[in-house]
């Protein structure tokens, strides 16, 4: 059962752990050569953005996901993964038959 308590998504930052822990479940990693070797660049957006030290190439967090080219908040973020992993559809929503 996915648990993550709602109060926590007041806290940018605890989001942005989250989802760090959620998509990379080893080490964020570079989308060009997948060194683990980063350093800070700066803010981008909500997200803090980082630069491979060994092919120099900028990337975020989302970078390489369906949230790349979106600017929604972590915690909105955290709420639709959140959704996804629970069933995707809340039970008050009609669901389509197929």
């Amino acid at each position: 059962m996915f648990v993550f308590p709602i109060g926590d998504l007041r806290d940018e930052a605890a989001c942005l752990g989250w989802l760090e822990q959620d998509l990379y479940s080893e080490s964020l990693r570079c989308p060009r050569c997948g060194s683990t070797n980063r350093r800070d660049f700066r803010r981008y957006q909500a997200f803090p953005r980082y630069r491979c030290r060994d092919c120099q190439r900028p990337y975020t967090l989302v970078t390489g996901t369906a949230f790349e080219k979106t600017r929604p908040q972590p915690s909105i973020i955290v709420l639709l993964r959140r959704g996804v992993t629970q069933g995707g559809v809340p039970p008050s929503w009609p669901r389509r038959s197929t």
